[in-house]
């Protein structure tokens, strides 16, 4: 794997403190081989092999945390939730608010709808991360997630189709 479907160039991750949400088994590693200082990244059902990888490849600098992620008025979250007991997953969740207290340099999303609850963020704390690279799955939810992002003061761009319903999206801070 490599970063090149996120069209990020080397520079952008070198020394920089990399969000990745949905780093499945293999993006975290990149990130750290390619030279970030620091990986925060959240796997909940890939993160047993992640952190075998990471060991097979003596990187230190990734923090993996197997939760989900979510906001409240996240309707994905709610359908996916919908017959499951809260009980057993309430270590493996974790709020969009909490998973941006850090401060970061770069965010990748790439988590199956999880995005939507980005909707529900402050814009202020969207702010705080300058780079966003999002795959975003549905027309309705890219259209919300655009105009989440444009009123945050967010620039978006195009950068990869997986098909229709796959797309991923650059969003980079007006200065």
């Amino acid at each position: 794997m490599n970063l090149h479907e996120y069209r990020l160039k080397k520079d952008e991750i070198e020394n920089k403190k990399v969000l990745d949400v949905g780093g499945y088994i293999d993006t975290p590693i990149v990130f750290a081989k390619i030279g970030a200082k620091k990986v925060v990244t959240y796997e909940p059902i890939y993160y047993k092999l992640l952190l075998k990888n990471l060991k097979l490849n003596k990187i230190k600098n990734v923090v993996v945390k197997p939760y989900y992620i979510y906001s409240s008025g996240c309707k994905q979250l709610k359908k996916w939730l919908k017959g499951i007991k809260l009980k057993k997953l309430k270590r493996k969740i974790v709020s969009w608010k909490k998973a941006l207290k850090e401060k970061f340099d770069l965010a990748k999303v790439d988590c199956e709808d999880c995005e939507e609850g980005l909707l529900h963020v402050d814009n202020d704390l969207l702010r705080k991360i300058p780079v966003w690279i999002m795959e975003i799955q549905g027309n309705e939810l890219r259209k919300r997630i655009i105009e989440k992002f444009r009123s945050a003061g967010f620039k978006e761009r195009l950068i990869n189709v997986h098909d229709y319903e796959d797309i991923i999206y650059r969003f980079e801070k007006i200065k």
